[in-house]
């Protein structure tokens, strides 16, 4: 039974459901019989969470389940989880005022993670290029505050909904290095005064510079150093096959150079 409860199986079996229970607690009316069904199946995936847990900590031991990473990863989620126990204490609707509690309905999705194939180098993969894209993402935060420092000191006046405070003008800026709605900010700064040329030009040329520097080159050297380093794994393999073969020329030119040499 223990190894049933802590099988790939029956998690997975569990994950689906739960799923299922989510789309059909949102798909039904509160108060109905319907809502009613599935919350009592969300409360029990959940239950099922934690009898997986203790199964595999019965079988491998604490010391055992805590070393397997995505052990720990999976109690996490179940523990993030624990909130939606709660319903049959503070009623069915508990969940709907408070925000942090509804979320935790949502964690046990990232149970899929765990299902995903070969995710041992994926993770690897993501981990490596996080450190490495490190110095990039600091100089891209970089980049970010002093170009919104500098937008809240020239607009901050003329166009508060972007600039009227340094976070306001933080978070403007960062849609500008994402190239997502910098034409409409250039639009509304270049309504405060139609009529002027030079703030016409100061604005676009504030913004365009914004999007040369954050958008396309920082963002873009970012991209490349990460997928660089996601690929690395596949790199050092064909690194090592170009090195298997050179040493197989090089092997079967010694063998040449004797036979030319037994035959002299």
């Amino acid at each position: 039974m223990l190894r049933f409860l802590s099988s790939e199986f029956f998690a997975f079996a569990i994950i689906l459901c739960s799923t299922a229970a989510l789309i059909g607690v949102g798909q039904s009316q509160p108060g109905s019989n319907e809502h009613t069904v599935w919350v009592t199946i969300e409360v029990i995936c959940v239950v099922l969470f934690v009898f997986e847990v203790v199964a595999k900590v019965m079988l491998s031991g604490w010391r055992g389940y805590w070393a397997d990473k995505w052990n720990r990863f999976d109690f996490v989620i179940t523990l993030l989880s624990l909130p939606v126990l709660g319903i049959p204490f503070w009623g069915i609707n508990s969940l709907s005022g408070v925000p942090i509690l509804r979320m935790a309905r949502l964690f046990r999705l990232l149970r899929f993670l765990r299902f995903i194939p070969d995710r041992d180098n994926l993770a690897k993969g993501v981990s490596r290029a996080l450190r490495a894209s490190i110095g990039v993402f600091l100089a891209l935060t970089l980049l970010n505050f002093i170009f919104a420092m500098g937008a809240h000191t020239l607009f901050g006046q003329d166009a508060p909904q972007h600039f009227g405070d340094p976070l306001t003008s933080i978070y403007s800026m960062f849609q500008v290095f994402t190239l997502e709605g910098w034409h409409e900010i250039s639009a509304d700064l270049a309504s405060v005064h139609p009529d002027s040329w030079g703030w016409n030009w100061l604005s676009k040329g504030y913004l365009v510079a914004s999007v040369f520097f954050g958008g396309i080159l920082g963002f873009s050297l970012a991209n490349a150093v990460f997928v660089d380093q996601m690929m690395l794994d596949n790199n050092d393999d064909i690194g090592a096959k170009i090195d298997r073969l050179s040493e197989q020329v090089a092997e079967l030119q010694r063998s040449v150079d004797a036979g030319v040499r037994r035959g002299n």
